[in-house]
C-alpha cells in the first residue's frame, strides 16, 4: 500500500513567502513604471505648450509667454483631501492698454476688441443688454510684463462694453503727460466684481501702456505634481503651492526667439500629514528647449 505524499506546513509557508516577495517586487515595479510615464507625459505636455507659444510668436509676429503656477484642488472639506497641481498657460499678446478708467474699464482704442465678442453698444436695447449681462461669465485676461518677467491674471467679463470717456478720466491722464484732453468712444474690457473668487490670483493692476494677452493653450499636471523655479525651489506646504511668484514665465519675442534664460522645474510631492506639509518625492526639469536668447 502506497503512502500519500503532501506538503508540510513549512513548505507551504515558504511558498507563500516567496509569492509575497514576488508580488511586492512586481507592485513596486508597476508603480515605478506608472510614475515614470507620468513624468514623461508631464515633460511632453509642458514642451508642447512652450512650442505652441514659440510657433504662435513666429507666425503672428507678436510676443508670447508661458505662465506657470500651482493651484490647490480640494476633493473634500478638509486639507487632507487636497491635491496640489501645476498649471502652464501659453499667452499671446493682443494689444496695449490705452486708458484705464475707475480701475474697472480697460480700453484699447487702437484694436477692435469687440471683434468676435459679445458687445454692449451704447444703442443696445435694454432687454438685450439684460440678457447679455445675465448670461455673462468671467474669462481671464493676462497682463504681460516682459521687462519685469511677469504675467499677471485678471478676470474680466466675456463681453466688451462701448463707452464714451474723456482722456482726463484715465488714471494716468493725458493732461499729466502734457497731452491735450479729448473725448473718445471705444470698447473696453470690464473687470469682474468677483475676480478673486473666480480665480485666486486674479489681482492684476492695470495702467496705460500695459501689454495684454489671451490664452492660446493650457495644460494641467497630474495630481501632486507642481512647478518650482529654476533654482529648484519647490513649495513645501499645502498653502504655498498656489503662489505664482516663485516661478518666472518664459517669453518668446515676436520673431520666435526665446527671451532670457529662465527655466522651470517640476516635482512630484505628497501630503505628509494633516498639517498640510508636502513631501517632495522627486525633482526634474521640464526645460527641454535649449535655444535661449539673452
Amino acid at each position: 500500500m502506497m503512502k500519500n505524499k503532501g506538503f508540510t506546513l513549512l513548505e507551504l509557508l515558504m511558498v507563500v513567502a516567496v509569492m509575497g516577495l514576488l508580488g511586492t517586487v512586481a507592485t513596486a515595479g508597476y508603480y515605478a513604471a506608472v510614475t515614470g510615464m507620468e513624468v514623461r507625459g508631464a515633460k511632453e505636455a509642458v514642451a508642447s505648450v512652450m512650442l505652441a507659444a514659440q510657433q504662435r510668436a513666429a507666425t503672428d509676429h507678436v510676443p508670447t509667454g508661458v505662465l506657470f503656477y500651482n493651484q490647490l484642488l480640494r476633493e473634500g472639506s478638509d486639507d487632507t483631501s487636497a491635491a496640489a497641481v501645476g498649471v502652464a498657460v501659453a499667452v499671446r499678446a493682443g494689444g496695449r492698454v490705452s486708458c484705464v478708467v475707475n480701475s474697472k474699464y480697460i480700453f484699447d482704442e487702437f484694436n477692435d476688441i469687440n471683434f468676435g465678442r459679445k458687445s454692449l453698444r451704447r444703442n443696445t436695447k435694454a432687454e438685450q443688454r439684460s440678457a447679455i449681462e445675465d448670461q455673462s461669465a468671467n474669462v481671464l485676461l493676462y497682463r504681460i510684463d516682459m521687462a519685469g518677467e511677469k504675467i499677471e491674471i485678471s478676470a474680466v467679463k466675456d463681453y466688451v462694453v462701448e463707452r464714451d470717456y474723456n482722456t482726463g478720466e484715465c488714471e494716468e491722464t493725458m493732461a499729466a503727460l502734457g497731452q491735450p484732453v479729448t473725448n473718445i468712444s471705444s470698447f473696453a474690457f470690464m473687470i469682474a466684481d468677483n475676480a478673486s473668487s473666480f480665480h485666486k490670483t486674479a489681482n492684476s493692476k492695470w495702467s496705460a501702456g500695459d501689454l495684454y494677452g489671451y490664452e492660446i493653450a493650457a495644460i494641467q499636471l497630474p495630481h501632486n505634481m507642481v512647478f518650482g523655479d529654476s533654482d529648484g525651489n519647490i513649495p513645501n506646504s499645502i498653502d504655498s503651492p498656489i503662489k505664482v511668484d516663485p516661478v518666472k514665465p518664459i517669453f518668446f519675442r515676436s520673431d520666435g526667439r526665446r527671451k532670457g534664460s529662465s527655466s522651470v522645474k517640476m516635482a512630484t510631492c505628497r501630503t505628509k500629514d494633516a498639517s498640510g506639509a508636502l513631501r517632495v518625492d522627486d525633482k526634474f526639469s521640464s526645460d527641454n528647449m535649449d535655444e535661449k536668447d539673452k
